[in-house]
C-alpha cells in the first residue's frame, strides 16, 4: 500500500519454504498464477490455511511491505484468529508515524506454486483505513524475496524462476535496514526526474508515483482531487498537484510517468514504470531484469 508495513524481527519467527517447483539444467519449472490489474495495483490468487480452514484470497503484490498483511476483520471472521493468536507490536506509516498493530503466524500460505509454512503477518485494520480500496491480504517481502519471480505484465502471469532470453536492461537496487528493525529490506533505485538526481523507493502497493515538488517546474502542473491515506489515518480526498508524462530515468531504464507532487524528500514508484514489460524480481541479487 502507500504505507511501509514493517516490524521488528523477533527470535523464533521461522519461515519454512517447501518448494513445489523443481530445477532441471538450471531452469526452474513451476505453476504460474494469473496477475490481475486493478488501476496501478497487481493482484494474484493465493490459498491461506489456518487450522482446518482453507481460504482462497486475492493478494495485493506489495514490495513496500516487509511482511505480509492480513485485514483485521478478515483475520477474525474468515481465518478465525483469536485474540490469543495475536501479538501487539508497532510499525511505521508512510508519513513516519509509529502505529500500533498486531502480528500473527499463519499456518500455511500457498503462493505461486510454493508452500510457505509459519508465515509471519501483520494484522491491520485495512478496511477501516482504505475502505473499498482495501485488500484482505497483502503479499509482502517475506514471500516475494524467497525466490526469483517473473512478472509477465503483458500476458498477466506470475511465475517462479528465470525467463529464457537475455535481459534488455538490468536494474541494480540498493537496500537498507532501519536501526530499530522496523524496515527490513526495501528496493531503492537511483534515477532522474526532470534531469535532477533522485532515489526512488519501489512500492508496488503505492497508488501513485510521487516526487518532491521542487524537482519539477511550476508550469504544466494540474490540480486534482485524489483519495490518499495510510495506516495511521483513514482515506480521504485531498487536493494535490500532478505532473503528467514526465521523462523519468530509473537506473538505465527510461520511461514517461505521471507524478503526484509532495513536500516529502522520498520519491516513490509503483510498478507503472515497468508497464507492458516482462521482468524478473530477484531479491538475492538485488536486481530487476527486464527481458527483451
Amino acid at each position: 500500500m502507500c504505507s511501509i508495513f514493517s516490524i521488528s524481527r523477533g527470535r523464533g519467527w521461522a519461515l519454512v519454504c517447501l518448494s513445489l517447483w523443481f530445477t532441471l539444467g538450471g531452469k526452474a519449472f513451476s505453476q504460474s498464477s494469473p496477475l490481475c490489474p486493478e488501476g496501478t495495483y497487481w493482484y494474484t490468487p493465493l490459498r491461506l490455511s489456518q487450522g482446518e480452514r482453507k481460504l482462497a484470497v486475492s493478494g495485493l503484490i506489495d514490495t513496500g511491505c516487509s511482511f505480509c498483511v492480513v485485514d483485521s476483520t478478515f483475520a477474525v471472521d474468515s481465518c478465525r484468529l483469536s485474540g490469543a493468536a495475536l501479538t501487539t507490536s508497532y510499525t511505521r506509516a508512510a508519513n513516519g508515524d509509529r502505529v500500533k498493530v498486531h502480528t500473527c503466524v499463519l499456518d500455511r500460505v500457498d503462493f505461486c506454486g510454493t508452500t510457505f509454512l509459519g508465515v509471519k503477518c501483520l494484522v491491520v485494520d485495512l478496511k477501516g483505513k482504505f475502505f473499498a480500496y482495501a485488500p484482505n491480504f497483502i503479499v509482502g517481502e517475506n514471500l516475494l524475496s524467497a525466490q526469483p519471480l517473473c512478472f509477465d505484465l503483458r500476458n498477466r502471469r506470475l511465475s517462479v524462476g528465470e525467463r529464457e532470453g537475455e535481459p534488455a536492461v538490468v536494474l541494480h537496487w540498493q537496500t537498507r535496514e532501519s536501526r530499530d528493525g522496523t524496515f527490513t529490506k526495501g528496493i531503492y533505485l537511483k534515477g532522474r526526474v526532470g534531469n535532477k538526481k533522485v532515489r526512488f523507493f519501489v512500492d508496488s502497493g503505492g497508488r501513485y508515483n510521487k516526487v518532491n515538488s521542487d524537482l519539477l517546474p511550476a508550469e504544466g502542473r494540474e490540480q486534482m482531487d485524489l483519495p490518499r491515506g495510510d495506516i495511521s489515518r483513514a482515506l480521504r480526498v485531498q487536493q494535490v498537484q500532478v505532473c503528467r508524462n514526465v521523462e523519468t530515468k530509473v537506473d538505465d531504464w527510461t520511461t514517461r510517468l505521471n507524478f503526484v507532487l509532495t513536500d516529502q524528500s522520498k520519491a516513490v514508484l509503483n510498478f507503472d514504470f515497468l508497464r507492458n514489460t516482462v521482468f524478473v524480481l530477484d531479491y538475492d541479487r538485488r536486481e530487476i531484469r527486464i527481458k527483451r
